[in-house]
C-alpha cells in the first residue's frame, strides 16, 4: 500500500477546512498535496505551474475557494488525435 497523497484525501481535507480556506482566499485557488495547503493564486494555471514543479503528478488538488463545493471536477490537457 503506498503512502502517496490522494486526490481523495485532499479533497476531504479542503472539506474540512472549507469555511476558515473561504474566509481567508475568497475567489482564489489553493493547492493542497498531503499536509501542505499552498494558496493563493490567482488561477488555475499559476497552481498547475507550482504542484508540478513541487509535486508528483496525480498527488495535488488545484480548488478555487467558493462556498458549498460538493464535487471536484477533474480537468485535464490530454488530447487524442
Amino acid at each position: 500500500m503506498s503512502n502517496k497523497p490522494s486526490l481523495q484525501d485532499a479533497f476531504a481535507r479542503y472539506k474540512e477546512q472549507e469555511t476558515e480556506l473561504f474566509e481567508k482566499y475568497s475567489g482564489k485557488y489553493i493547492l493542497i498535496c498531503g499536509d501542505e495547503t499552498l494558496a493563493p493564486f490567482d488561477s488555475q494555471l499559476d497552481a498547475l505551474a507550482v504542484g508540478k514543479a513541487r509535486f508528483e503528478p496525480g498527488t495535488f488538488l488545484i480548488q478555487l475557494c467558493s462556498p458549498g463545493a460538493d464535487v471536484q471536477t477533474f480537468h485535464t490537457r490530454v488530447a487524442f488525435g
